[in-house]
């Protein structure tokens, strides 16, 4: 990891930062360093370049003594380099940082079951799909918390456009989402329809245009067709996400100033105000913390960090802001409320979300 201060040793394709383990380069002899006090070891493999990882080198701070290796690595080159340095039995835990763990379901799971001595701690944006054995921890951002405090946001931007007389009647919200669960979906609305129950959401259905003109030649009149082209509803902001292709996700920011993106796979819009962010850069140095101090647990946990979200100071305005800093406040003691919440929406908001999304 580039941004990591450490040395760096290459062996064929795998570039090693070690930290208080050995000087000089080339592949590390694990088994070969037994220091008179049985130590743990463990290694830290960042996978590509995860926002959460910190920029200075992480180490443990209790007394346990902990021998660390940290190897920074790819999707491609992963399985690979985990086998190379899990072969070593002095390695008792790994841990592996990378922005999405869902592609690297397979390549886990086989490690866990091939090294089942090892404790395996994946930190992630995004967890993997379904990571049950008794070997592997995991703390991934939860995506439904997430939801429902871009939904939330959405909600209180929208109010401060009343409050602040911007606009005399409610904004309207486009909404252009396709592919996401309906549980996140449902997160969202519910922190919509909480924030400001007179929110007013407009589903983002093109409708195609074709245009045609008739001109004269030598050889008499020709009529020729245009390519059809789609418009849009014009709205004051856009809610995009999921699989929907990137040109449409432009072509629907063309009418709305202000996009919120809900799964982060539109960041590269001008206009883009909120999205998802990553988890806290101090959950790994607490990782190592626990794992020298010998507290494990198996198990899956969602967390909120006050860096979850992502906002565009320059066009949210500071009530938004604000409003985040305060939920993230609570989410990171309750994430999951937005079930309750969701429930509590009047029936008509929700035969609303129906049969305009289909959200049962």
């Amino acid at each position: 990891m580039t941004r990591l201060n450490r040395t760096k040793c290459t062996a064929g394709a795998v570039t090693v930062a070690l930290t208080g383990l050995i000087s000089g380069c080339g592949a590390p002899d694990l088994s070969a360093m037994r220091p008179t006090v049985q130590k743990q070891a463990a290694a830290v493999m960042v996978v590509g370049k995860p926002d959460f990882m910190p920029t200075t080198p992480v180490s443990a701070s209790a007394d346990e003594p902990l021998m660390m290796e940290t190897v920074q690595s790819s999707t491609g080159s992963f399985l690979n380099q985990a086998n190379t340095l899990l072969q070593h039995q002095d390695v008792t835990n790994c841990v592996i940082a990378v922005d999405d763990a869902g592609a690297l379901d397979s390549d886990i799971s086989q490690l866990a079951q091939k090294y089942a001595h090892v404790h395996f701690d994946i930190l992630t944006n995004q967890a993997p799909s379904d990571m049950s054995a008794s070997n592997v921890a995991i703390v991934s951002q939860d995506a439904n918390a997430v939801d429902f405090a871009i939904g939330w946001l959405v909600g209180v931007w929208a109010s401060n456009l009343v409050k602040t007389q911007q606009l005399s009647l409610q904004p309207a919200v486009g909404y252009a989402v396709s592919g996401v669960s309906a549980s996140r979906q449902k997160a969202f609305f519910a922190g919509l329809y909480t924030a400001n129950p007179a929110a007013q959401i407009v589903n983002m259905t093109g409708s195609n245009n074709s245009a045609s003109n008739t001109g004269n030649s030598s050889g008499g009149n020709r009529t020729t067709t245009s390519t059809a082209s789609t418009s849009y509803p014009v709205v004051s902001g856009v809610v995009v996400g999921g699989n929907l292709a990137h040109s449409v996700a432009e072509s629907i920011a063309q009418n709305a100033p202000i996009v919120f993106d809900l799964t982060g796979t539109s960041t590269t819009l001008p206009n883009l105000s909120v999205y998802p962010g990553h988890l806290a850069s101090s959950r790994a140095a607490n990782l190592i913390d626990q794992i020298s101090s010998g507290h494990w647990q198996a198990g899956s946990t969602s967390v909120i960090d006050s860096t979850s979200i992502t906002l565009n100071t320059q066009l949210m305005p500071p009530p938004v802001v604000d409003a985040w800093q305060t939920l993230a406040q609570t989410l990171e003691q309750a994430p999951n409320t937005w079930q309750t919440d969701y429930a509590k929406l009047p029936d008509a908001t929700r035969n609303l979300l129906q049969s305009q999304f289909g959200l049962a």
